[in-house]
């Protein structure tokens, strides 16, 4: 389960009496950016570079849209261009650690924004991503340190919780994991990841009921989530609904052909239901779009029916190749 990366689209604004070449060459870059039009955009704030080589905002803006679009070496070269300018503007960090986050170098991400802390003590959004750094080295611990500053600093904030739940949730604390998700959907009923990552909660603590609950209004909220309708179809199976199991699966499949899981786990249910060439054919789908975990199947109980089937010792010879 992911947390919520905070991103703070850049809107430095430096005051002056009146508007330079750069300033309006940039806004209108901003406002090319704000239609998608990249590249037009990246065009004016080269043009308001080039008219005033110090122009901060125009270097924090065009790496941003370099960041968006995943070019991290032009991204950085403007960041840290702009960093030089104006060593003591903490968006700056903050926005190079989104950048450091999103390409995976956390300790650089860090770093960033725990500099941003150093300048604006009260930004809560530093404290949140620096938890997601944090969590993402396993670090859980200082994690949850910041996840609690940041929930200090905005309190009402439905985000703040839904991503400490994560690291409850990922620390292996479910139930502090699902007291977040609880306040988090008491603040914003309506934020569609909750449900399907409380139903995740509420799955692994074995309380099936109230997961299918909230993959219901997962579904509801976003119709086309094949993961909702996988691990819906996989709290059914538990519970011996195998009907509605694989109408889950079947539907899983049909949003996402790639989805291994899917087709593994209408195996198992074809197993349970004793049709032994459905589930061969099932299982051997999986193994052939990447499912790998051959010690999960020797294991799995919900396989046995097929076990001494030609079949499936026709799909085991497949392990190890």
């Amino acid at each position: 389960m992911r947390k919520i990366l905070f991103i703070f689209f850049s809107g430095l604004i430096f005051f002056s009496s009146c508007k330079s070449k750069a300033d309006r060459l940039c806004d209108l870059g901003k406002s090319y950016e704000k239609k998608g039009n990249y590249e037009k955009a990246i065009d004016y704030y080269t043009e308001a570079i080039n008219a005033n080589p110090g122009h901060i905002p125009s270097y924090n803006s065009r790496a941003d849209i370099y960041r968006i679009q995943k070019r991290y070496e032009n991204a950085l070269k403007d960041y840290e261009q702009a960093i030089k300018i104006a060593p003591d503007e903490g968006m700056l960090y903050y926005n190079r650690g989104v950048m450091y986050i999103e390409k995976g170098d956390l300790s650089k991400a860090i770093a960033d924004f725990t500099k941003c802390i150093d300048l604006y003590p009260h930004f809560f959004q530093s404290y949140a991503n620096r938890a997601i750094a944090f969590s993402q080295q396993k670090k859980y611990d200082l994690a949850l340190a910041d996840d609690y500053k940041a929930i200090e600093l905005s309190p009402n904030n439905a985000q703040l919780y839904y991503n400490r739940g994560i690291t409850y949730s990922n620390k292996g604390d479910f139930e502090r994991a699902i007291a977040d998700f609880n306040k988090a959907i008491e603040l914003s009923p309506h934020y569609r990841n909750i449900y399907f990552t409380r139903g995740n909660c509420y799955f692994f603590t074995k309380n099936y009921e109230k997961a299918i609950s909230d993959y219901n209004k997962a579904i509801d909220l976003k119709p086309s989530n094949a993961e909702a309708y996988l691990n819906r179809g996989g709290a059914y199976l538990k519970i011996g609904f195998l009907e509605s199991a694989e109408s889950d699966f079947l539907k899983a499949k049909a949003l996402n052909h790639d989805m291994q899981e899917a087709y593994y786990n209408l195996a198992c249910v074809y197993s349970k239901t004793k049709e032994i060439e459905k589930a061969c054919y099932n299982l051997n789908i999986a193994i052939t779009k990447g499912y790998q975990d051959w010690k999960h199947i020797e294991n799995d109980k919900d396989l046995n029916n097929i076990k001494n089937s030609e079949c499936y010792r026709q799909i085991m010879k497949k392990k190890g190749k």
